[in-house]
């Protein structure tokens, strides 16, 4: 995951200021983000404080952390099957007659 270039007390002080009137291009020039980060940031954040959007962060590291491990765990879980499925055919394969 990218890690914000802003921290969340300068994403609640761009959009206070661009809610106040400022112009987009300076607030944009200000905190050396694009136009479109900033319409990004006021979709995402608006009307939040800073301690909302370090939560929301948070949240989605740690959701990025969990994705990460149950992919790990399907790719290991499809291994264990293949090797079950192998071990299986070749007892089949060499398992004496009864006969």
């Amino acid at each position: 995951m990218k890690k914000p270039t802003m921290t969340d007390a300068d994403v609640v002080a761009a959009l206070a200021e661009w809610e106040s009137g400022g112009r987009v291009h300076s607030i944009c020039a200000r905190f050396g983000i694009s136009v479109a980060t900033l319409y990004g940031l006021r979709k995402r954040f608006s009307g939040m404080d800073a301690s909302v959007i370090k939560r929301i962060r948070e949240l989605e590291a740690e959701k990025f952390r969990l994705a990460k491990l149950v992919s790990v765990l399907e790719e290991e879980t499809k291994i264990l099957e293949e090797i079950h499925d192998n071990h299986l055919l070749n007892d089949v394969k060499f398992a004496p007659s009864l006969a």
